[in-house]
């Protein structure tokens, strides 16, 4: 391989109108004699083409002799630049990274300059997945690889929108992967101090929780991580109570729990928001999660095993908890006018929970907005 090769020989892309005027004009490929060699391969859009797209002469030239040098399987320093010309021209080509990718390899260029040149192009359209792609690939890829500064490059990137999906995925890979979880917690919790409803963040640190935080901690000291958790959402559901995102990140905690504890957690989470939607009686999502550990407490009522009497006598039974649910389900309706047909089909639904456990007949009509057609199956 040739180790002295550089992804920084590939000249970048000059954005100033000033500096681009003092820039040699561009020129089609085929009046370079250095591709004099490469046959030109043009776009096939089959016998039929309806509608022609109106392409560039500089776009039709560069995909053309791009098609010719992959044709001919050539990864050479003039197939890296025309990759970078493709990619410029639309950064959303795929193949043109793929292709990039194999060059570097083919050629022993180094990755971190790579990196590094690609980054302008990356902070220009931060939502394109191929470029944070072809930054994966590159660090799976470096024995050098820099976490830290790919760190930095996700602050940089969030910075610009706090919420960008792809960001938010790269950084998870990045810190799952490589094991880089110290500071994340930290992290993650000034995010959420700049934006409380930033469902990204709160996303993140159920990630943080789920594979890693909780997985490494037992007995006393994991429980006093729950309850840290625990209150931190719930002084966040108090200074914005009407913000769904930590109600969703409290339930969430419950799935990665089992049997006493997973009770307990329940009845700690209940009696929150109870006293939650006491003092905020127009809190839709204080109901909403109430609901869910109703229906959850119903779900394990007669399963879980383990519990002390006390305990025992609180869980109560499948029907009685399912029979709570229904109550709020029907509260819900009300509150909830735009998910008022959902929260019927969840009251329908353990209503014939309900019938099926051999209680009393609770089947109530449906809603005034629930179809006649609906109506009539869910009657049936």
């Amino acid at each position: 391989m040739a180790s002295h090769a550089s992804a920084k020989t590939v000249e970048p892309v000059v954005e100033d109108k000033d500096a681009a005027d003092e820039c040699p004009a561009w020129i089609p490929y085929d009046q370079r004699p250095d591709w004099a060699d490469v046959m030109a391969v043009p776009q096939d859009d089959g016998p039929h083409n309806v509608v022609r797209i109106d392409y560039t002469p500089e776009f039709s030239s560069t995909m053309d002799y791009f098609r010719g040098i992959m044709a001919r399987g050539e990864k050479s320093m003039r197939a890296l630049a025309i990759t970078a010309e493709a990619s410029r021209l639309n950064p959303g080509n795929y193949v043109a990274w793929w292709y990039r990718r194999q060059c570097l390899l083919a050629l022993g260029c180094d990755f971190q300059e790579e990196l590094e040149w690609m980054r302008p192009q990356l902070m220009a359209c931060p939502k394109n997945y191929q470029m944070w792609f072809h930054r994966r690939e590159l660090i799976i890829h470096d024995p050098n690889r820099d976490i830290v500064q790919e760190k930095a490059l996700i602050d940089a990137a969030l910075d610009d929108d706090s919420k960008n999906y792809h960001s938010w995925c790269h950084r998870r890979w990045l810190v799952q992967t490589y094991g880089a979880y110290d500071g994340e917690l930290d992290w993650v919790a000034d995010m959420l101090q700049i934006d409380v409803r930033n469902n990204s963040a709160w996303n993140y640190r159920y990630f943080l929780m789920d594979c890693h935080i909780l997985k490494v901690l037992e007995g006393e000291e994991r429980t006093q991580v729950l309850h840290r958790e625990f209150q931190w959402a719930m002084q966040a559901i108090e200074a914005a109570p009407n913000n769904e995102s930590p109600h969703n990140y409290l339930f969430g905690l419950s799935s990665l729990l089992l049997d006493a504890a997973l009770i307990l957690y329940l009845k700690n989470l209940i009696k929150a928001m109870v006293d939650l939607g006491t003092a905020q009686p127009n809190c839709v999502f204080a109901r909403t999660t109430l609901f869910q550990c109703l229906d959850k407490l119903g779900s394990i009522a007669e399963t879980t095993t383990g519990l002390d009497s006390a305990t025992v006598q609180w869980l109560g039974s499948k029907v009685e908890n399912y029979q709570h649910a229904v109550a709020v389900a029907k509260e819900l309706q009300t509150m909830d006018r735009i998910r008022k047909k959902y929260w019927w089909y969840q009251q329908r639904r353990l209503e014939q929970e309900l019938q099926e456990s051999g209680s009393a007949d609770v089947l109530v009509e449906p809603p005034e907005c629930v179809s006649g057609a609906t109506k009539s199956s869910v009657s049936a």
